[in-house]
This record gives structure tokens, C-alpha cells and sequence, in this order.
């Protein structure tokens, strides 16, 4: 999938929620940028399905563009959402400092915030980056009404080589039953940089690659026989993420379920 594929998806699915110019932010919006701060991106919608508008801050500290970043730890980049009251007035209602990506986590390509999307009771933020091979990543939270908060109801991360779009192509998401229950403001994205992996083997005769994590997803052509080994970064309750090689060199990248795998020390892998 090409990049201009990718930003289309991204125009599309923002048709629910509008995207607003940070030059051009409104006085409400204004008081809520912390000291020391402007504004990244703000979006606004209807967030908790009363009808009203709300609204989402992306801040990023001052001058941020401008900082010399050799031997420099990007600050963080503070997520608000912001819900209309009866009174007509905002309030901060949760606040996320870790969900988006530091201007330089997107290495050669540059900053990977791409953008956010929202409708009646959820909203997504997408980032996008890489080099000759280009990841993005999806998050999206579902408003809970009997708990007035919100939850991470879905993750989806895609891979591509950027020279061979279509055959390299491989997405894999992660469907909320999949998940643990974490709160918007709790939520923090699996950084594969600092986890440690961990390896498996087949144990069932044949396991099939998965790419949506969910109780009820059917399984993909590829699969893995009994004796073969992996290692993964990412788990889920009843899945792992992997990327497996065969011996011609093709690369399969997908979910396989736990019930089809053992764990093995790291030494016993290739």
C-alpha cells in the first residue's frame, strides 16, 4: 500500500470528525494548552454520544521544531480530551502523555504523527514513518457510557516495503477482546524497542497466521508446522505477533494462537 493509499484512508475515515488548523484555534480551545506549549493538532466531535461537541488537544512543547535534537530526549507530547459540559463550556475530562510519538520516532521519514479521527463515541490517532520499509500505527478508543470513560477498543499496526507496496504489504490488528480493559489515560502502546522477545514452538501439526486478533477471525492461508520456531515481540490474550521466514526467503508476518505454541529458552533459536 502506497503512501497516498495510506493518506486517503486517514482523509476518509475523518469524515465524522473535523480537523482544525492549530493556527486557528479557537479562544476555548486556547486555555487549555499547558505552559510552556502550543498546540499540534486539535480535532473536534461528538466524543460521548450526548450530542455535543468536544473536542481532542494534541500539545507540543514550544519551539519543538527548532530544538537541536543531538543528545536530546524529545519532551512529551500531552493528548486532552475535552468534553462540552451542560453549560456550553469544555472540561478536561482524561489526558495521555505517552500514546503520541516524539517528532523523531518516525526516523528517516521524519515526525509520525499523522493524524486523528473521531465519531459519536470514539476516536483514533495514526502515525506513519520508516525508511525503505514504512509502518503506521492505529489506535482507537470506544466511549464505555456506564463507565463515562474511554477504552482502548482496537490496535492496528501495517508494514510495507516501500519499494514493492503491494506484495509486501502485511496489517495486522488487534480486536478489543484481544485486549486488556485500559483506560484512554492509562493506555501505553507496546514499544517493541525496549520488550524482549520471546520465543515459541510449534506444537499442533499446522498453525495458521491470523491478521486480526479476535476470538471469532478466520485464519489466513499461510501456516507453520509442528517443530518450527519463532520469536515475538507483541502478545495478546490468545495470540502471538510474529514474522517467519521460509527457507525459499518469504517472508509471513501474522498472529499465531497460543494453543498451537510451547515456549523455548533463546538459546535453542535460531
Amino acid at each position: 500500500m502506497k503512501k497516498g493509499v495510506f493518506c486517503l484512508l486517514l482523509i476518509t475515515c475523518c469524515i465524522n470528525g473535523i480537523a482544525q488548523p492549530a493556527n486557528k484555534v479557537p479562544p476555548e480551545i486556547k486555555k487549555f494548552v499547558l505552559k510552556g506549549y502550543e498546540v499540534l493538532d486539535y480535532i473536534t466531535g461528538d466524543l460521548n454520544q450526548d450530542k455535543r461537541s468536544d473536542a481532542i488537544l494534541i500539545l507540543k512543547i514550544a519551539g519543538e521544531d527548532t530544538i537541536q535534537t543531538e543528545n536530546y530526549k524529545d519532551p512529551k507530547r500531552p493528548m486532552l480530551l475535552l468534553v462540552r459540559q451542560e453549560n456550553g463550556s469544555l472540561k478536561q475530562e482524561a489526558r495521555n502523555d505517552v500514546i503520541v510519538m516524539c517528532r523523531e520516532c518516525g526516523g528517516i521519514y521524519g515526525d509520525p504523527y499523522e493524524s486523528m479521527s473521531a465519531d459519536s463515541n470514539s476516536f483514533s490517532i495514526h502515525f506513519y514513518g520508516g525508511s525503505a520499509w514504512r509502518w503506521s500505527y492505529r489506535y482507537t478508543f470506544r466511549y464505555d457510557v456506564q463507565k463515562k470513560n474511554w477504552f482502548i477498543y482496537e490496535e492496528s499496526d501495517d508494514v510495507y516495503w516501500n519499494g514493492d507496496p503491494d506484495k509486501t504489504f502485511s496489517s495486522a490488528t488487534t480486536a478489543a477482546d484481544e485486549l486488556n480493559v485500559v483506560s484512554f489515560s492509562q493506555y501505553k502502546p507496546v514499544d517493541i524497542e525496549t520488550v524482549k522477545a520471546k520465543y515459541w514452538k510449534i506444537i499442533s501439526d499446522k498453525a495458521y497466521f491470523y491478521d486480526y486478533a479476535s476470538h471469532n477471525s478466520k485464519p489466513l492461508k499461510a501456516y507453520l508446522l509442528k517443530g518450527d520456531k519463532i520469536s515475538s515481540y507483541r502478545e495478546t490474550k490468545n495470540f502471538v505477533l510474529t514474522e517467519y521466514e521460509n527457507k525459499a526467503g518469504k517472508t509471513t508476518r501474522g498472529f499465531i494462537k497460543r494453543k498451537d505454541l510451547a515456549r523455548t529458552a533463546e538459546e535453542k533459536n535460531p
